[in-house]
Formats: structure tokens, sequence, C-alpha cells
């Protein structure tokens, strides 16, 4: 994606208006009872904020900056259409990373808004904003972030997803790669959104996270947080990130990635 005439500090401003009003909406609804729909399958859930938050951002994007392209995780659900980016300025958006999280009522929920070099992020059970630009630092609020020291798996504390397993090959995979990263780091966490746990390692909380089975909207600003906070993301496989291959592997250090890349068994989803 090109920045040529884009005003990125007016782009930032909006984002963060938006992203801290979306997150604000998200709250309020949070321990209320919620409406759902299934996507593909009873596991795949939209809710009526997913939608309304979506509509909400990108329609008042589209006022300041009605030729940039937009990627949303409910728009391109009821679109079918397949994601790619251009040299066009394009916004990714998740309005509500953590959505089972959110329908049960768990506080692992964010709003997630990225353009080319401008990560924002509202955590909705903090209550907290978090901003990033390429080059200028990742923040909690005021706060800079920054990835541990830990330097070995064994003294480390590994995120990641007990995805559904419909994926090519042994179906134990998962589990298998769950269990070698266990049995050789400190600890490892589950929290249910891709979002969530990449600022916890942004932010020292953790020192890495994985996943095989992401979109576009999930990793879109993560991404930055991560290395403007000092660490590495690349793909789970040891190869170059890429963040239209719906995977990543992001840690506090490149010696880090590639020691939990070393224990993992590749996974491929259909």
């Amino acid at each position: 994606m090109s920045n040529a005439n884009v005003d990125l500090d007016l782009c930032f401003e909006i984002a963060v208006d938006l992203a801290i009003k979306s997150g604000e909406r998200v709250y309020k609804v949070l321990c209320e009872k919620k409406t759902f729909k299934t996507k593909k399958n009873p596991i795949d859930l939209v809710t009526e904020t997913d939608q309304e938050i979506e509509k909400f951002i990108f329609g008042e994007l589209r006022k300041t900056f009605p030729t940039h392209r937009f990627i949303g995780e409910e728009s391109t659900s009821l679109s079918g259409e397949l994601n790619h980016l251009t040299d066009e300025p394009t916004w990714i958006l998740d309005p509500v990373d953590g959505t089972m999280n959110f329908v049960h009522g768990l506080p692992y929920v964010a709003v997630s808004i990225a353009l080319t070099e401008i990560g924002v992020i509202y955590a909705v059970g903090e209550q907290c904003l978090y901003t990033a630009r390429k080059g200028k630092g990742a923040f909690r609020g005021t706060e800079r972030l920054k990835v541990s020291k830990a330097c070995d798996v064994s003294s480390s504390l590994v995120l990641t997803e007990l995805m559904h397993m419909n994926c090519d090959g042994d179906e134990n995979l998962v589990i298998k790669n769950v269990g070698n990263i266990f049995m050789n780091s400190r600890g490892v966490r589950v929290i249910g959104s891709a979002v969530m746990s990449a600022l916890a390692v942004a932010s020292g909380q953790a020192e890495a996270y994985f996943h095989y089975k992401l979109q576009c909207w999930d990793m879109a600003a993560i991404w930055l947080f991560i290395t403007e906070a000092g660490g590495v993301i690349i793909d789970p496989n040891g190869s170059k990130f890429k963040l239209m291959e719906n995977r990543m592997l992001c840690a506090n250090s490149e010696s880090l990635a590639h020691q939990i890349s070393e224990l993992l068994t590749d996974i491929t989803f259909p």
C-alpha cells in the first residue's frame, strides 16, 4: 500500500477517535445479553455489534477518505470477496476481535483499525487505547510498549489459540504443537483474541504468540505493535511473514521466534 498523498497525521487522529467511540460502545454491551448469528458453522459467530461497529467506522472514514479502499471482517464475510492489497490506501478493520469472548461476556475483546503505517486498538476489557505508528513507537495510553528480554523458550510464556481442526492431514497437529510448546516453555495460555494476545507480547507480558488460522484483519494492526515494541513477526514455519497468508508467529526476538518455530509442525488449512 502506498502512502503517497496520504495525510497520516489526519488518518491517525480520526482512527483514534473512531476506536475510542467504538470501543466504548462495545464495552457498554459486553455484559448485556447479545444476539448473534453464525456464518458458516455454529462456532463462527457474528453479533449485531460487530456489524454495527464496522458500518459506523467505515461510514465515518468514507466521509473523509472517499477514495480509500476498505477491508473489514463482516463486509468481507457477507460479500464473499477475496481480500487483496493494492497500492491504494487501504483501511483494514476488525470491529470486534474476540467475538466468542464477547458473546460469552469475557473481557478479552478489541476493536482494531489499521492503515499501512498506523495501528489503533481499543482494548475493551481494559477500556484502554493502544496506538502504534511506524518509526514512532507503540503505546498503551502514553506508556511506551517494550517486549520482554527472555531469550529462551524455557523461560517464556507462549500464547496461542485452540482452533477447530478442519485442517489437512493429522487432526492432532494442533494439540501436538501446543504440547510441544508446553513441555519446553514456562507455560501456554489461550485468551481467545489474536489482537489481545499480540498486545501481551508487545507489552512484555508474554514472550510469543502463534496461530495458523487468522485473517488479515486479525493481523493488520498488531504486526506494527510487535515491531515497534522491539519484537519480530514471522511465518510459523520460519519463513517471512506475509499479511495475506493468514498465519503468524510473533516473539520478543528473532532468536526466540525461530526456537518456537522449530518446535512446531506446520499446519495447512484449506
